[in-house]
């Protein structure tokens, strides 16, 4: 309060120009100070709140990569219990093949199956294999009762099921289905999507 007095009482009238100088120069620096003090203060304080966002991306980061290890595993554990007889693989009919998931595929449907994700050909009634199908060995010839029967190997033909159902982010669905007829809905709307309309085209 003294020093508010004095301050006050201050009378700088009697001062000479270079005492009043030297005053103005002590103002201005003080208030330079000041401002470099709250500077630093500030960017203290943004250093402190980088660092805290940085720990905070890095944790949810990690969090994120945790639930996608995560998911991964549960996607693996739910394509594996769909999946039957592995060790029975091999050349076997569309309806042996729609058999070999836990929830069966008919005949006619994993013809169009088989159709959508490119190993039978589009334009044929019939399920074909294309030409490159059997010469990489996921489908072979039989005669039966005189008539050319088509075999398909299951685990190739799995194999570029799953590959065709990933590029689409379709495969967490397709193996998420519990129920025949669900399946059959979800694998004629695949048909009407990528044949009939023609999406891959």
């Amino acid at each position: 309060m003294n020093e508010l007095v004095k301050i006050n009482s201050l009378d700088i009238s009697k001062l000479d120009d270079q005492d009043v100088d030297i005053i103005y120069q002590q103002i201005m620096q003080r208030k330079f100070n000041n401002m470099l003090a709250r500077q630093e203060q500030m960017e203290d304080s943004m250093k402190k709140l980088e660092a805290r966002i940085d720990i905070n991306q890095t944790e949810l980061e990690n969090r994120i990569e945790d639930m996608k290890i995560d998911n991964e595993k549960k996607l693996e554990v739910t394509i594996n219990t769909y999946r039957v007889d592995k060790n029975k693989w091999g050349f076997e009919s569309q309806a042996d093949f729609g058999n070999r998931f836990r929830v069966s595929i008919g005949s006619k449907t994993v013809g169009k199956l088989f159709k959508v994700i490119g190993i039978a050909k589009k334009s044929k009634k019939k399920t074909e294999p294309t030409r490159d199908v059997i010469n990489s060995g996921k489908s072979t010839t039989e005669i039966v009762k005189g008539y050319e029967t088509f075999r398909w190997h299951h685990e190739k033909c799995i194999k570029q099921l799953e590959k065709w159902l990933l590029e689409h982010d379709l495969l967490e669905e397709f193996y998420s289905i519990d129920k025949e007829n669900d399946l059959q809905i979800f694998i004629n709307s695949l048909y009407d999507t990528y044949i009939i309309s023609g999406e891959d085209e």
